[in-house]
């Protein structure tokens, strides 16, 4: 190609490139706008109960204000206006139905809600983890019946409504949010056991579950536990006081703890008081260790599995009864396992007392709900999202599901899982 012919195509090839450029730049900028703007004017609800069930004080992921400050940032991270996020909390059934109501003359276009729960009258939570996003609050039928009202007339005027853990019979749900099932928990811990279970060396376990209950949460967890390692039953791990027995997944009932003096409802201290008294009675007749600093290192439990946090802390106080503490005896103290994320028992886990707790991440949970949400009030007559998303069937109809896998939090990874992500302190953590 000669001089000439160069001097003739470099400013046609310049005037395309600047040409392109522009339209880029435009249309990039007009996109954003446009997404902005349209942003900018959804305007959500969101109704949280004040607390938990009996873990308010302790928790971590399920802290009420946790969550909701995790709305309130995610939706301005989406670029939602100060004014169009309405979150609020509630006490009650009948003041959360005051709550909807407002938010329906406010033209909200979508309600997440958490329905207040009486620790009498617990509902159907589909094989929730321990602990549970059960709501303290008075559940009469007077004020359900306000809530239901509520969420119907919502339904009516378009407004999309969205189930966060529990839910109300007789509302069509739009999207229901779910932690990680109890039979997904029990199998995260199967695996890990699995992945620390290297050797052809017998581990003894002990299983601790929680009472048997309407959500058949034990039977749920242990069936999730045994399909991960009914292969290593009598192989590398065994059950010390099952040995003579092939155990099955349907042999649950039998790790169960019994229910405290014939209380109706076991509290977070009743099952770390039973848990308590149990280790006590195996450490006696499965070890013989029935004296002060008679611990024998050739007969003692490897691994106790205990379903909560709040049972491995009755593990742990029943081995601290006996004179033992990681620190003197860190080559003779098992393997403790819970489930929940406690504060507890993450400081239980910085200093030895607990080995690892299994959580799921409630900000990758709020993460995943606004973005199907976005998608939802960006296209109401789309269902691209919600077609790819499993189903659950909530008052007979198949509803989309957003949920996450449970995380092991051990040493290694409770720093970057748990206090980098907001969830607690150093100092809560005991570090």
């Amino acid at each position: 190609m000669n001089k000439k012919t160069l001097q003739l195509i470099l400013p046609l090839v310049l005037l395309i490139l600047i040409t392109s450029g522009l339209y880029f730049f435009v249309f990039h900028k007009n996109y954003e706008s446009q997404n902005s703007k349209n942003t900018n004017n959804f305007k959500v609800g969101v109704v949280m109960p004040s607390s938990w069930f009996s873990f308010v004080d302790n928790s971590t992921i399920d802290y009420p204000q946790h969550i909701k400050d995790a709305f309130w940032q995610t939706f301005k991270n989406s670029g939602f206006q100060d004014t169009n996020i309405d979150i609020e909390s509630a006490t009650t059934l009948g003041d959360q139905a005051l709550k909807i109501q407002s938010m329906i003359k406010n033209n909200i276009q979508a309600i997440i809600i958490s329905p207040v729960m009486d620790e009498s009258s617990l509902p159907n939570l589909l094989g929730l983890t321990i602990p549970n996003p059960y709501a303290i609050g008075k559940d009469t039928n007077k004020e359900l019946q306000k809530l239901k009202k509520g969420l119907l007339e919502a339904k009516a005027a378009g407004i999309k409504i969205i189930g966060w853990q529990n839910f109300i019979a007789g509302i069509e749900y739009d999207l229901f949010i779910q932690s990680p099932t109890a039979n997904q928990m029990g199998a995260n811990i199967g695996q890990w056991l699995k992945q620390i279970n290297t050797t052809n060396n017998k581990k003894t376990m002990e299983i601790i579950l929680p009472e048997i209950n309407v959500n058949n949460y034990s039977k749920n967890f242990f069936t999730g536990l045994y399909s991960q390692i009914d292969t290593d039953i009598k192989k590398n791990i065994y059950i010390s006081h099952n040995i003579t027995v092939d155990l099955q997944a349907t042999d649950y009932e039998q790790f169960c703890l019994t229910r405290n003096n014939d209380k109706k409802n076991t509290t977070a201290s009743d099952e770390q008081n039973e848990s308590h008294l149990w280790m006590n009675k195996i450490l006696v007749q499965n070890y013989n260790l029935s004296e002060i600093y008679n611990f024998n290192p050739a007969s003692r439990p490897d691994i106790i599995v205990a379903g909560s946090d709040q049972i491995a802390q009755g593990v742990i106080d029943s081995l601290k009864d006996k004179g033992f503490t990681p620190s003197y005896d860190s080559d003779k103290w098992p393997t403790i396992i819970g489930v929940g994320g406690l504060k507890t028992a993450i400081w239980n886990i910085s200093n030895s007392y607990q080995t690892m707790t299994v959580i799921y991440d409630s900000n990758q949970l709020v993460d995943n709900t606004v973005s199907v949400l976005l998608d939802l009030l960006s296209n109401l007559t789309s269902t691209k999202y919600l077609q790819s998303l499993p189903k659950i069937n909530i008052n007979n109809k198949e509803v989309s599901l957003i949920t996450t896998k449970p995380i092991s939090i051990d040493k290694h990874n409770e720093k970057s899982e748990l206090i980098d992500k907001g969830y607690i302190t150093p100092g809560e953590a005991g570090l």
